[in-house]
């Protein structure tokens, strides 16, 4: 499976690689003077110095508008090492020829199992792992939103099914 294909693959699945409030400049503050669509990406840099970036696809459910503020996942063309240059971070910049917008990574801590898998947008793709008792599927969807022993919670659902809904 080729780059492409894995991105276009993960962005139909709207299954985030990470989860931001992100913030569209206003284009009175130099934002952009249209709206973003659906299938939109740019680059993601730490700082506005522009040494590193990373391409980011923000899971719209209909256009932003530039000024609005909204709770989307984000999918990266280069995946988890993206994830690993930018969730440490308090805040990332959108680059579009100028900067555009800012993210700020969704901490988890405090937050239900089943609040993190909302705010990720994952709780539908996780019911349905879990009905389908597809035990790797479940395993990385915790993995995406913190929960610190994923495996265990898993195997603690599957050893009883029906308590848990599924």
């Amino acid at each position: 499976m080729t780059r492409e294909t894995s991105l276009r693959q993960r962005l139909s699945d709207g299954q985030p690689d990470m989860v931001v409030d992100l913030y569209l400049y206003p284009t009175t503050d130099g934002g952009k003077t249209k709206p973003v669509g659906i299938g939109w990406g740019c680059p993601c840099s730490n700082d506005q110095s522009l040494t590193e970036g990373w391409d980011g696809y923000p899971l719209l459910d209909s256009e932003m508008m530039p000024g609005e503020r909204r709770r989307v996942g984000l999918v990266f063309l280069s995946g988890s090492a993206a994830v690993e240059a930018l969730e440490g971070n308090d805040r990332f910049y959108l680059w579009e020829g100028r900067f555009i917008g800012e993210a700020a990574p969704v901490r988890f801590g405090g937050m239900t199992v089943n609040e993190r898998l909302w705010a990720a947008n994952l709780i539908g793709a996780f019911d349905a792992a879990a009905k389908a008792r597809d035990r790797t599927s479940m395993v990385d969807i915790l993995s995406r939103v913190a929960v610190s022993d994923p495996e265990a919670s898993v195997d603690t659902i599957l050893a009883n099914p029906s308590r848990y809904g599924f």
